[in-house]
């Protein structure tokens, strides 16, 4: 399986241990606007180029964000746990997007 296929599964098995009201809590965050899903795009593209982030993961940020146009009613459409593992990954892009900025930024000066 997938290293994106076994998140997603972990993710599944800890949203099936929530009650109700927290599950519909989760289901209502779980959505991105179209530019959310840009800069998601964006941060995969770069941390790819920069060799960062493996292939599989920049092909699933993109495809998950709507690919050539960004949907956001597209996103919407994932099952739950796509969409959670989808959003924390994005966290994840752009700390390492900040980290990759920050680290050329330091070099640059020095």
């Amino acid at each position: 399986m997938s290293i994106i296929g076994e998140y997603i599964r972990k993710v599944e098995q800890r949203l099936s241990e929530l009650d109700a009201d927290s599950l519909s809590r989760v289901e209502e965050s779980a959505t991105l606007d179209f530019e959310e899903l840009v800069a998601a795009q964006q941060a995969q593209s770069a941390l790819f180029a920069s060799g960062r982030i493996p292939q599989e993961v920049a092909q699933w940020v993109y495809q998950i964000a709507g690919g050539e146009i960004p949907s956001p009613a597209a996103f919407a459409e994932q099952p739950l746990a796509v969409r959670v593992t989808f959003m924390q990954l994005f966290q994840e892009l752009l700390e390492m997007k900040i980290n990759l900025h920050g680290a050329a930024g330091r070099q640059a000066v020095a």
